[in-house]
């Protein structure tokens, strides 16, 4: 015989009838739910912006400041719907710099690393994601290059700590330079070829062009208007105020071209021409080009005697050894004469070596002295004073650079990672074939 009641109006039992009533009896199915649920949001997130242009539902966060006169126009760099943006995306409008040229061969030989543009650059993270910082990044290949590239001329870093003697380019055989370590003294050595003393030039009271004159850093060195490099030494900015290049006394304000070995005889012809037949004397010949005495000065060398042409071209010569070989030029430049056979009447007989001054000791590094103004120039080129010899390199080793700067953040230091010293893409003009007119982009964006 059965326990269960039974209602006997409906022949239910009372507990099939207490079910009915309970709450989870009259809630959907999961998967009911479930279809419900996906339908809501497919509608939200799918129907919804189409209909109301409205796209911030499928923005996965706030567009950098670089790329936000795209940000309505999606194709840009998702050309395919629901798929991660491609290298090929990033580099319709981006040239690969020296440094990443080989980025390509690269990534498809290190699959495993799964590199591409946007492992650095991560948009859609407003301003502080699309320029990656880290510098644990950069040492995931870094720490081990020869392990990454067997042929790499590249030193491991794997921290600033550990980080190699800075290597400076120096010339070595005609037309090359090579890298050397500041650490290997007898290979760090400046081959310019020209002459320099900076004990000599920094003594009080040298004897200037308006009377003694006190040279500090800054006399020669200057900051270039971006305020990070400094300005090329010129003769006529830094030099010519001290170093005369005059070559008669009888002609107190003349002088000889500087900056083209060739143009100097021709400018002593000139002026001796003058001096010695009559002739308009012309008081400053810094900038007079190669000629000849004329009519138009007052001599004319169809004139000349033969006796007259001589006693010019001997007095002509003479100052031209001078000046090569013990005055003007000689203190200064290493000279070479000219092989016999190359000599002309009317030519200079000898040559000035380019001096071919470094612009950039560190050719791999960016560095700002405007963001060092704060500091003395001996502070980091130490012993300028006591030096002697043009060979002297006096860039600062990394052992200072560590005095205020650390990798990680410390109190009292600057944080600096790889980023503050090292770009991986160089500054790249855009490629001609892929610029358009304002009103033409303007008119390709969705806003």
């Amino acid at each position: 015989m059965s326990s269960k009641l039974t209602d006997p109006e409906k022949g239910e039992s009372v507990e099939e009838e207490l079910k009915r009533f309970r709450l989870e009896s009259n809630l959907p199915s999961i998967k009911t739910l479930v279809i419900v649920l996906s339908s809501v949001t497919l509608v939200a997130c799918g129907v919804y912006p189409l209909v109301t242009k409205h796209f911030s539902l499928w923005n996965s966060g706030p567009i950098s400041n670089a790329h936000r006169l795209i940000e309505s126009d999606c194709k840009k760099c998702h050309s395919e719907p629901f798929k991660r943006v491609q290298d090929k995306e990033c580099l319709t409008c981006h040239a690969l710099s020296e440094h990443s040229k080989d980025l390509a061969s690269f990534v498809e030989k290190h699959t495993d690393l799964n590199v591409r543009c946007s492992t650095c650059h991560m948009e859609h993270n407003g301003d502080r994601g699309l320029l990656l910082k880290d510098a644990d990044f950069c040492v995931n290949c870094h720490g081990d290059m020869k392990g990454l590239k067997g042929d790499s001329e590249l030193l491991s870093v794997s921290h600033f700590n550990s980080h190699p003697q800075f290597r400076i380019k120096v010339a070595g055989e005609p037309g090359k330079t090579e890298r050397v370590s500041l650490d290997d003294q007898t290979r760090v050595k400046d081959n310019t070829k020209i002459k320099l003393n900076h004990s000599v030039h920094l003594k009080a009271g040298l004897r200037g062009k308006n009377g003694p004159v006190d040279l500090t850093c800054r006399s020669c060195h200057q900051i270039d208007g971006d305020f990070k490099k400094i300005k090329p030494i010129s003769f006529d900015s830094h030099c010519r105020d001290c170093h005369s290049l005059g070559f008669d006394e009888r002609l107190p304000d003349a002088q000889v071209p500087h900056g083209d070995s060739e143009a100097v005889y021709p400018a002593l012809f000139t002026e001796y021409s003058k001096l010695m037949l009559g002739g308009e004397v012309i008081r400053d010949t810094s900038n007079l080009e190669r000629q000849f005495p004329s009519s138009d000065h007052g001599v004319s060398i169809e004139a000349l005697k033969p006796k007259d042409l001589a006693a010019v071209e001997d007095s002509a010569r003479d100052a031209e050894k001078l000046l090569f070989t013990k005055t003007g030029c000689y203190l200064c430049h290493s000279y070479k004469e000219k092989d016999p056979n190359e000599c002309t009447k009317t030519g200079s007989r000898y040559l000035i070596d380019k001096p071919e001054i470094p612009e950039v000791w560190l050719p791999a590094a960016r560095f700002s002295h405007g963001a060092h103004e704060e500091f003395s120039c001996e502070s980091c080129h130490k012993n300028v004073a006591n030096s002697t010899e043009t060979t002297d390199v006096l860039i600062p080793g990394i052992a200072l650079c560590r005095d205020c700067h650390q990798q990680d953040a410390k109190p009292g230091y600057v944080e600096s990672g790889c980023g503050e010293c090292h770009s991986y893409h160089a500054a790249l003009g855009f490629p001609n074939e892929k610029k358009q007119s304002i009103s033409d982009y303007l008119r390709s964006l969705t806003r």
